[in-house]
């Protein structure tokens, strides 16, 4: 992979890529597999996005996500095709795969076998202290539900409220969603965000039937898988793949033309030619560049709402920590929350990260 500056950028690239993260890096990657060359901009020093693995006192901490969910199977395809990297991939703990949730000022063990937002169990909930007893009898009544395919989108709190009520919605579904997409649930769509719950809605009426019958057909394997040495050796692993097929500006675009023979891009004070255009950066960013070429595109793409969320890890040594991190951490109700939404437990969910004298909290 060459890394350039503008002034000795390949002329008239094919695509231009915008955005240097792992969406801008795939894109480079399949395109190369089809034989076309692409040109990435990445406007850091650096590529990967979001995605980073540091070291630290010899422990492996993520900087951005630290996994990815084995039930979708588009990162392990992908890591397929980048030579060993498959090799590499590690599960999470999951013979101590627990959660706690905030109640009352102390940790509440999410009962077993709840899959997100639906029990696959019915002692574990009927005995959880998490659950007051009139949603403990609403999940018992849920399973009589029946199917129901319904005209228009809702968002994840109705979902949830219409099969189990308040209780699961605030102790469960919002605080499990939160620490993923950070916003209300209110305003989440159940259609993109947890559509197979959707889908058993329509074929089941209810989700506690549809997860029961998914759960005696899926494997044991992890629900969380990672990388041996991070994830960013998924980015790493693409940056290598793309090398002599991508070339790298680091530079940040200044704005999008549409021309007669495709597209120009304000790179570094210079418009720079090609045929197609990818925008692989966040919707307010794309906004911005597609304001002159595409206003009502970029008007719809700026009303997309983000929030944030800031990531620390604090390491501490093992004895001077007295809770016994039995379970993967701890998520904490919008009610109850203050500071902190939620907490991993690293050394439990992934012990090869951590040394023994040390623990790290996510």
């Amino acid at each position: 992979m060459s890394e350039t500056s503008i002034d000795e950028a390949v002329a008239v690239p094919s695509v231009i890529i915008i955005g240097g993260g792992i969406s801008g890096l795939a894109t480079a990657y399949f395109l190369s597999t089809l034989g076309i060359r692409s040109t990435i901009v990445e406007k850091s020093n650096r590529l990967g996005g979001l995605i980073r693995t540091e070291s630290l006192l010899g422990c492996q901490l993520e900087a951005g996500p630290d996994s990815y969910l084995g039930a979708k199977p588009a990162v392990t395809e992908l890591a397929r095709g980048l030579g060993d990297l498959e090799s590499q991939i590690i599960g999470s703990n999951d013979q101590q795969r627990r959660i706690f949730v905030v109640r009352n000022g102390k940790l509440v063990p999410m009962p077993n076998g709840m899959v997100m937002i639906a029990p696959s169990q019915w002692t574990p909930i009927l005995t959880s202290e998490l659950f007051t007893p009139k949603t403990k009898l609403r999940s018992l009544s849920e399973i009589f539900a029946a199917p129901r395919r319904r005209t228009d989108d809702v968002s994840i709190a109705e979902l949830v409220r219409d099969h189990f009520g308040e209780e699961v919605l605030e102790y469960v579904a919002e605080p499990l969603l939160a620490g993923v997409y950070g916003g209300d649930s209110a305003n989440l769509s159940a259609e993109s965000v947890l559509p197979r719950f959707v889908a058993y809605e329509r074929q089941y009426g209810s989700l506690i039937k549809g997860v029961r019958q998914e759960r005696r057909r899926s494997s044991t394997a992890s629900i969380f898988l990672s990388f041996r040495d991070g994830m960013q050796s998924l980015t790493d692993g693409l940056a290598q793949a793309i090398a002599g097929w991508t070339n790298i500006l680091h530079a940040e675009a200044g704005g999008l033309q549409l021309t007669m023979n495709g597209w120009r891009a304000r790179i570094a004070n210079e418009w720079v030619q090609a045929d197609h255009m990818v925008l692989a950066c966040p919707a307010h960013t794309s906004a911005r560049l597609l304001g002159t070429a595409a206003p009502e595109l970029a008007r719809e793409l700026a009303a997309i709402p983000y929030s944030s969320a800031i990531l620390t890890t604090l390491v501490y040594d093992r004895s001077k920590v007295p809770q016994p991190l039995n379970g993967f951490g701890f998520l904490v109700p919008r009610s109850k929350r203050r500071t902190i939404s939620a907490a991993t437990w690293i050394n439990t969910k992934f012990a090869s990260r951590v040394p023994g004298h040390l623990v790290a909290l996510r």
